[in-house]
């Protein structure tokens, strides 16, 4: 009787809320800046997204990057880029929402993101589209401040190239449901 209440209690508090599946192939995410010669974009190559759908909420959502999966295509860019994020210490960049709302085609909550060591909370805003045959897309983009994160801007070629402390994050999140 104990055994059966309990499965009954666990299967209702699960009821209309699924799983989200990450489309890797129709998902991306990259991370554009500046710097003092020209605009960068680095893209994340290694990255996983949990979370479940809940009638209008994305719950438990958590995001995992590979830190040594952000690549420029440069070698030395990629490599400055490792060391200012403190990668040795911190391999993976982890964003962490306990609810974002969705509402009239848009997502919106706070959240919490880990970077370089230091945690800070966030606000995240996007845009929804679902399809009726269980596909969500959601997308959009952060700005970050670096130093707001104890990161140092990096830069090359003794100092004369400078990076913006200012980068976006772009994702483009293809689920099914």
């Amino acid at each position: 009787m104990k055994i059966s209440l309990l499965v009954i209690l666990c299967t209702s508090l699960l009821v209309g809320q699924s799983q989200l599946q990450l489309n890797t192939d129709k998902s991306s995410l990259s991370i554009l800046g500046t710097s003092s010669v020209h605009d960068w974009e680095s893209k994340v190559n290694t990255y996983t997204v949990t979370g479940q759908i809940n009638g209008n909420q994305i719950k438990n959502l958590k995001v995992e990057i590979i830190t040594k999966s952000i690549k420029s295509g440069k070698s030395i860019m990629d490599s400055k880029t490792y060391d200012a994020l403190l990668e040795d210490k911190f391999p993976k960049i982890i964003f962490e929402a306990n609810a974002l709302n969705i509402n009239n085609q848009s997502v919106n909550g706070k959240g919490k993101l880990t970077l370089a060591g230091q945690t800070k909370d966030i606000q995240l805003k996007g845009k929804v589209t679902t399809y009726a045959n269980g596909i969500l897309k959601v997308e959009g983009t952060h700005q970050l401040v670096m130093s707001q994160y104890d990161i140092t801007p990096p830069t090359a070629m003794f100092g004369s190239l400078v990076t913006g402390d200012e980068v976006t994050i772009k994702y483009n999140l293809d689920f099914t449901y």
